[in-house]
C-alpha cells in the first residue's frame, strides 16, 4: 500500500476505535434522558447527542479507514456500497447534528412540536438510517466475498448492518462497536497488510 494511503488509514483507525465507546455511552445517555422525562431537550440528552455525533463522525472515519485499506483487494467492486454506506451515514450524522443544536431549542420555544408525531422526520430517519444499513450490509458482502475482512469481523459488521434497520435509539450503535473492533485489529496488524483473512 502507498504510504500515504497508509497512513490515512492509520488515522482513520486511531480515531475509529472510539465510535464503540462513544456510541454506547450515547445510547446509555438516551435511555436515562427519557426515562427521567424531559427526553432528548434535556441537558442529559444534550450530552447523549453530542456523544452520538461524535460516534457518528469516527464511525465515517473507520469505514473509510477499512475501505481505503481494503481497496488493493477488492479493486473497486465495494465502491458502489461505500458511497450508498457514505450517503446513509452523512443522513445519519445529520440527525445527530439536529438533536444537538435543534431539538434543545425547540424543547425550550415550542415543544409542542416535538410531542407531534410529523410523517415527514419519521420517513427521513427511516431512510437515512435504511441507507447506512443497506449501505453497510452490501458493502461488508462484498468485502468477505473477496477476502479483505475475517470472518469473525465481517459478523460483527453484518450484525451492526442489521440492526440499524431496527426502531432502537442510536441504532448504529452496534456498527460503531463493530468498526472499533475492526480498526484495532487493523492497528495491531503489520503495515501493508491490507487483507484480515479468516483462518
Amino acid at each position: 500500500m502507498h504510504t500515504s494511503i497508509q497512513n490515512l488509514s492509520d488515522r482513520c483507525n486511531r480515531l475509529a476505535r472510539w465510535s464503540g465507546p462513544l456510541a454506547v455511552a450515547s445510547l446509555a445517555l438516551v435511555v436515562a434522558a427519557e426515562v427521567a422525562g424531559p427526553g432528548m431537550g434535556s441537558p442529559v440528552g444534550v450530552v447523549a447527542a453530542v456523544l452520538g455525533l461524535l460516534a457518528a463522525t469516527t464511525l465515517l472515519m473507520g469505514m473509510v479507514g477499512l475501505h481505503v485499506r481494503s481497496v488493493a483487494v477488492v479493486e473497486g467492486r465495494a465502491d458502489r456500497p461505500f458511497l450508498l454506506l457514505l450517503a446513509g451515514g452523512a443522513l445519519a450524522a445529520g440527525g445527530m447534528w439536529d438533536l444537538v443544536f435543534t431539538v434543545p431549542v425547540l424543547t425550550a420555544n415550542a415543544p409542542e412540536l416535538l410531542q407531534q408525531q410529523h410523517p415527514s422526520v419519521l420517513a427521513g430517519y427511516l431512510i437515512s438510517y435504511g441507507l447506512l444499513g443497506l449501505g453497510a450490509l452490501l458493502w461488508t458482502l462484498t468485502l468477505r466475498r473477496h477476502g479483505a475482512i475475517s470472518r469473525a469481523d465481517g459478523r460483527w459488521l453484518l450484525a451492526g448492518s442489521v440492526v440499524c434497520f431496527t426502531p432502537l435509539p442510536t441504532r448504529f450503535f452496534l456498527l460503531a462497536v463493530a468498526i472499533s473492533v475492526v480498526a484495532a485489529r487493523a492497528s495491531r496488524s503489520p503495515a501493508g497488510n491490507d487483507v484480515a483473512v479468516a483462518a
